[in-house]
């Protein structure tokens, strides 16, 4: 600490000038995408940070705080595998938020309407972060009680466009209050897997506006008519 610093260390950095400089956006004001650019374009150096990485650290706040949380809900780190260094994750659970929340904004890139989700609820509402986090815990609970591990995953790994789909397809079910057992659960999901409309929709250009509302919209009909 500064205290147990010797007088002549004290007397340096006492004297010493560190540079900043304050990166604002003016326009548009409802978001802080240009932050995020400016922070990527600098990140050249080093070990190049994730999406993720700069999103934290660029919108630190409630809900980045949230998602921190949830990402340890045990469930989940059994249904993803160990935690992701890089965050990916994390970026999963934001990922899912933000497609139940504001399907109808969506726009590509996916990680320039993550970054203006996380922007926007920097700061949110206690009712906000409660009705996410059950959204969450109960939607994966019953995916990994119902299908396990092998969930979102068509092959051998982690399928993100499957992960949102089935994600909020179930979660809107759940939202309904007209629950599912099990069985229904895994028929809905298989069903799913073997629909032509969804498979093309997980497989190319998958961050593009119609594939992603074709998977989700495929999920939900699925999943209601459980």
């Amino acid at each position: 600490t500064y205290a147990t610093l010797d007088e002549e260390d004290r007397v340096k950095l006492n004297d010493s000038i560190i540079h900043a400089t304050v990166i604002k956006q003016e326009s548009p004001e409802d978001d802080d995408t240009s932050v995020y650019h400016v922070f990527e374009r600098l990140n050249a150096g080093g070990l190049k940070l994730s999406a993720q990485e700069i999103r934290t650290a660029v919108y630190h706040g409630d809900m980045i705080d949230l998602v921190r949380e949830l990402n340890d809900h045990e469930p989940w780190r059994e249904m993803f595998g160990p935690r992701n260094k890089r965050l990916k994750d994390q970026e999963l659970i934001l990922r899912f938020l933000a497609l139940f929340n504001n399907i109808d904004d969506y726009e590509r890139p996916m990680a320039e309407f993550l970054n203006k989700y996380a922007g926007k609820y920097r700061v949110c509402s206690r009712e906000l972060r409660l009705q996410s986090q059950d959204l969450f815990v109960s939607t994966i609970d019953e995916i990994k009680n119902s299908i396990g591990r092998a969930a979102f995953r068509p092959e051998r790994t982690l399928n993100a466009a499957v992960f949102d789909a089935v994600m909020v397809g179930l979660a809107r079910r759940l939202s309904s209050k007209n629950g599912l057992t099990r069985e229904q659960i895994r028929a809905a999901y298989n069903s799913l897997l073997k629909d032509a409309e969804f498979e093309a929709a997980i497989v190319h250009a998958t961050s593009d506006e119609k594939n992603v509302l074709t998977r989700i919209n495929r999920s939900t009909f699925l999943f209601s008519k459980a």
